[in-house]
């Protein structure tokens, strides 16, 4: 069951909105489903999706110059997913993002959005 003012309070950018215009842009929304270790982000892509995790845990990581991989950020249930390189800088994105756990995340249709 996605609970839709939790939703509403994850996103910032959403204080404005009627909690029936969340329920509108969560049903309309795609979701989709990852297992351990499958990558939701790639280095060197235009990854222009916002997702929210409904389900599971995902870990955000980079390859430094020695070959280590340096876990820069992890997102877990109820928390949004989004590439600021890409949205914001029009930049390819930087690491990759991978599900730690099995995850579920629901993405709003590309018809939704509107530009900025």
């Amino acid at each position: 069951m996605v609970d839709f003012k939790k939703i509403a309070k994850s996103y910032r950018l959403a204080k404005n909105l009627r909690l029936q215009d969340i329920k509108v842009l969560i049903r309309a929304a795609k979701k989709r489903k990852y297992q351990p270790r499958e990558a939701l982000v790639l280095p060197g892509t235009r990854h222009t999706e916002i997702s929210f995790i409904t389900k599971g845990l995902v870990r955000g990581y980079m390859i430094n110059e020695k070959g280590e991989d340096i876990t820069m950020m992890l997102r877990q249930e109820s928390q949004i997913l989004a590439s600021p390189f890409v949205l914001f800088f029009d930049q390819l994105t930087r690491g990759t993002v991978e599900a730690v756990e099995p995850t579920t995340t629901l993405v709003p249709e590309d018809e939704l959005w509107s530009p900025v």
